[in-house]
């Protein structure tokens, strides 16, 4: 997850300097263009990599949180779904 928010950190700071360099007419409106509908694609790549994570991530918590083995009060499933909860919060 975290590499995903770097990357989309990385397009966004991408995208600010095109246009800044559009506004200052350092690079051609077409070069501007093409580079920037290929950052934009990026981004929106790293966005549906984020949100599928995200499903899977809620997914494992839905199907494993809560399970019990016998008298304890906690499972392998449910470690696994306390980790994943973790993980993600920790990314953030």
């Amino acid at each position: 997850m975290s590499n995903c928010k770097q990357k989309l950190n990385l397009s966004n700071r991408i995208l600010e300097e095109l246009y800044e360099d559009k506004v200052n007419q350092v690079i051609k409106i077409e070069d501007f263009e093409r580079m920037y509908r290929q950052t934009n694609e990026d981004k929106k790549e790293t966005i549906k990599k984020i949100k599928e994570i995200e499903v899977e991530r809620k997914q494992i918590e839905e199907k494993l949180g809560g399970i019990c083995c016998g008298r304890k009060g906690t499972s392998c499933g449910d470690q696994l779904a306390k980790a994943c909860r973790k993980a993600l919060s920790e990314a953030m």
